[in-house]
Protein backbone atom coordinates (compact mmCIF):
# COMPACT_ATOMS: atom_id res chain seq x y z
CA UNK A 1 0.00 0.00 0.00
CA UNK A 2 1.53 3.35 -0.96
CA UNK A 3 2.29 5.79 1.80
CA UNK A 4 -0.34 8.40 2.25
CA UNK A 5 0.98 11.89 1.84
CA UNK A 6 -0.45 14.46 4.26
CA UNK A 7 -2.88 16.75 2.55
CA UNK A 8 -2.01 20.44 2.82
CA UNK A 9 -4.24 22.41 5.11
CA UNK A 10 -6.51 24.91 3.39
CA UNK A 11 -5.16 28.43 3.23
CA UNK A 12 -7.86 29.83 5.48
CA UNK A 13 -6.82 27.38 8.24
CA UNK A 14 -3.60 29.35 8.64
CA UNK A 15 -4.27 32.68 10.38
CA UNK A 16 -1.26 34.18 8.59
CA UNK A 17 -2.97 33.56 5.27
CA UNK A 18 -5.68 36.01 6.26
CA UNK A 19 -3.13 38.78 6.91
CA UNK A 20 -1.91 40.25 3.56
CA UNK A 21 1.38 41.52 4.98
CA UNK A 22 2.37 38.29 6.74
CA UNK A 23 1.07 36.16 3.85
CA UNK A 24 3.43 38.00 1.47
CA UNK A 25 6.37 37.57 3.87
CA UNK A 26 5.57 33.88 4.27
CA UNK A 27 5.51 33.38 0.48
CA UNK A 28 8.85 35.09 0.03
CA UNK A 29 10.52 33.42 3.02
CA UNK A 30 8.86 30.02 3.58
CA UNK A 31 11.86 28.97 5.67
CA UNK A 32 11.00 31.55 8.37
CA UNK A 33 8.46 30.65 11.03
CA UNK A 34 6.06 33.49 11.77
CA UNK A 35 4.02 33.70 14.96
CA UNK A 36 1.34 36.36 15.47
CA UNK A 37 0.58 36.95 19.12
CA UNK A 38 -2.82 38.24 20.27
CA UNK A 39 -2.91 41.84 21.53
CA UNK A 40 -2.31 42.46 25.21
CA UNK A 41 -5.76 42.67 26.85
CA UNK A 42 -4.40 45.02 29.52
CA UNK A 43 -5.05 44.93 33.27
CA UNK A 44 -8.38 43.54 34.49
CA UNK A 45 -9.76 46.92 35.57
CA UNK A 46 -9.38 48.36 32.06
CA UNK A 47 -10.99 45.54 30.15
CA UNK A 48 -13.79 44.88 32.61
CA UNK A 49 -17.05 46.66 31.98
CA UNK A 50 -18.28 46.29 35.55
CA UNK A 51 -18.44 49.59 37.45
CA UNK A 52 -15.91 49.96 40.24
CA UNK A 53 -17.14 49.49 43.78
CA UNK A 54 -16.81 52.14 46.45
CA UNK A 55 -14.16 49.93 48.06
CA UNK A 56 -12.05 49.93 44.89
CA UNK A 57 -12.28 53.70 44.53
CA UNK A 58 -11.29 54.10 48.16
CA UNK A 59 -8.33 51.77 47.51
CA UNK A 60 -7.15 53.97 44.64
CA UNK A 61 -7.44 57.08 46.82
CA UNK A 62 -5.45 55.42 49.61
CA UNK A 63 -2.74 54.28 47.20
CA UNK A 64 -2.24 57.76 45.79
CA UNK A 65 -2.38 59.37 49.22
CA UNK A 66 0.34 56.94 50.23
CA UNK A 67 2.58 58.54 47.62
CA UNK A 68 2.09 61.91 49.30
CA UNK A 69 3.03 60.42 52.66
CA UNK A 70 6.13 58.76 51.18
CA UNK A 71 7.35 61.99 49.58
CA UNK A 72 6.39 64.35 52.42
CA UNK A 73 9.89 64.35 54.00
CA UNK A 74 11.39 65.29 50.60
CA UNK A 75 9.13 68.30 50.03
CA UNK A 76 9.75 71.77 51.46
CA UNK A 77 7.22 73.48 53.67
CA UNK A 78 4.50 75.18 51.67
CA UNK A 79 4.59 72.75 48.75
CA UNK A 80 1.29 72.84 46.90
CA UNK A 81 -0.25 69.36 46.79
CA UNK A 82 -3.62 68.31 45.33
CA UNK A 83 -5.26 64.91 44.99
CA UNK A 84 -8.15 64.77 42.52
CA UNK A 85 -10.17 62.48 40.27
CA UNK A 86 -9.70 62.88 36.52
CA UNK A 87 -11.54 61.35 33.58
CA UNK A 88 -9.72 58.47 31.88
CA UNK A 89 -12.16 58.05 29.00
CA UNK A 90 -15.93 58.35 28.66
CA UNK A 91 -16.62 55.88 31.48
CA UNK A 92 -13.53 55.69 33.68
CA UNK A 93 -11.65 57.71 36.26
CA UNK A 94 -8.23 57.63 37.85
CA UNK A 95 -6.85 59.32 40.94
CA UNK A 96 -4.07 61.86 40.40
CA UNK A 97 -1.76 63.61 42.83
CA UNK A 98 0.12 66.75 41.81
CA UNK A 99 2.76 68.61 43.81
CA UNK A 100 4.86 71.65 42.93
CA UNK A 101 7.52 73.47 44.90
CA UNK A 102 10.79 75.36 44.62
CA UNK A 103 14.06 74.04 46.05
CA UNK A 104 17.63 75.31 46.26
CA UNK A 105 19.24 72.14 44.84
CA UNK A 106 16.89 70.62 42.24
CA UNK A 107 19.26 67.83 41.16
CA UNK A 108 19.95 66.87 44.76
CA UNK A 109 16.21 66.95 45.49
CA UNK A 110 15.46 64.62 42.57
CA UNK A 111 18.19 62.26 43.71
CA UNK A 112 16.67 62.17 47.18
CA UNK A 113 13.23 61.42 45.74
CA UNK A 114 14.74 58.59 43.67
CA UNK A 115 16.34 57.04 46.75
CA UNK A 116 13.12 57.36 48.74
CA UNK A 117 11.06 55.69 46.03
CA UNK A 118 13.63 52.97 45.44
CA UNK A 119 13.64 52.13 49.14
CA UNK A 120 9.83 51.87 48.95
CA UNK A 121 10.00 49.31 46.12
CA UNK A 122 9.45 51.52 43.07
CA UNK A 123 11.00 50.79 39.67
CA UNK A 124 12.87 53.88 38.45
CA UNK A 125 14.03 55.40 35.18
CA UNK A 126 15.75 58.79 34.89
CA UNK A 127 16.38 61.07 31.92
CA UNK A 128 18.36 64.30 31.57
CA UNK A 129 17.87 67.21 29.24
CA UNK A 130 16.63 70.77 29.67
CA UNK A 131 15.48 69.46 33.05
CA UNK A 132 15.99 66.22 34.96
CA UNK A 133 13.10 63.75 34.92
CA UNK A 134 12.32 60.68 36.98
CA UNK A 135 9.70 58.10 35.94
CA UNK A 136 8.68 55.51 38.54
CA UNK A 137 6.21 52.62 38.68
CA UNK A 138 5.10 50.41 41.52
CA UNK A 139 2.77 47.49 42.20
CA UNK A 140 1.09 47.49 45.59
CA UNK A 141 1.25 43.75 46.05
CA UNK A 142 1.38 40.36 44.31
CA UNK A 143 -2.32 39.62 44.81
CA UNK A 144 -3.67 42.62 42.88
CA UNK A 145 -0.79 44.04 40.84
CA UNK A 146 -2.96 45.79 38.24
CA UNK A 147 -5.21 47.43 40.79
CA UNK A 148 -2.26 48.57 42.85
CA UNK A 149 -0.09 49.87 40.01
CA UNK A 150 0.97 53.46 40.41
CA UNK A 151 2.83 55.70 37.98
CA UNK A 152 4.83 58.76 39.01
CA UNK A 153 6.76 61.46 37.16
CA UNK A 154 9.01 63.91 38.99
CA UNK A 155 10.84 66.78 37.27
CA UNK A 156 13.47 69.23 38.45
CA UNK A 157 14.34 72.37 36.47
CA UNK A 158 17.64 74.28 36.85
CA UNK A 159 15.61 77.23 38.15
CA UNK A 160 14.67 75.18 41.23
CA UNK A 161 11.09 74.46 40.19
CA UNK A 162 10.17 70.85 40.94
CA UNK A 163 6.97 68.92 40.26
CA UNK A 164 5.56 65.51 41.10
CA UNK A 165 2.60 63.87 39.36
CA UNK A 166 1.35 60.43 40.44
CA UNK A 167 -1.68 58.55 39.17
CA UNK A 168 -3.53 55.30 39.79
CA UNK A 169 -4.88 52.85 37.24
CA UNK A 170 -8.20 53.67 35.60
CA UNK A 171 -11.42 52.34 37.11
CA UNK A 172 -14.70 51.95 35.23
CA UNK A 173 -17.55 54.00 36.67
CA UNK A 174 -21.09 54.83 35.66
CA UNK A 175 -21.47 58.14 33.76
CA UNK A 176 -23.37 59.74 36.63
CA UNK A 177 -20.65 58.88 39.14
CA UNK A 178 -17.94 60.02 36.72
CA UNK A 179 -19.66 63.42 36.43
CA UNK A 180 -19.84 63.71 40.21
CA UNK A 181 -16.24 62.68 40.85
CA UNK A 182 -14.70 64.79 38.07
CA UNK A 183 -17.10 67.67 38.85
CA UNK A 184 -15.57 67.95 42.31
CA UNK A 185 -12.25 69.05 40.82
CA UNK A 186 -14.05 71.75 38.83
CA UNK A 187 -15.60 73.34 41.86
CA UNK A 188 -18.88 71.43 41.81
CA UNK A 189 -21.21 70.94 44.71
CA UNK A 190 -18.94 68.43 46.42
CA UNK A 191 -17.08 69.38 49.55
CA UNK A 192 -13.48 70.11 48.46
CA UNK A 193 -12.21 68.71 51.75
CA UNK A 194 -13.98 65.41 51.09
CA UNK A 195 -13.41 64.97 47.38
CA UNK A 196 -11.52 61.72 47.89
CA UNK A 197 -14.46 59.88 49.48
CA UNK A 198 -16.47 58.06 46.83
CA UNK A 199 -20.21 58.23 47.21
Amino acid sequence: MPDRMPRPAPADADPLAREPFFAAVHRRRPDVDLVVLPPDPGPPERRSGEPATAELLACLVAAVEGVAATLAPSLPDGAGTRSLWEAAGPAAVRRRLTTSARVDDPSGWLGGVARTLEDAGWQLRTTSGAFDRLVARRHCGPDEPARGRLELVATAAPTGAVTVSARSVAAVVEPRRLAVLVGERRGGDGDPDDEGAPS
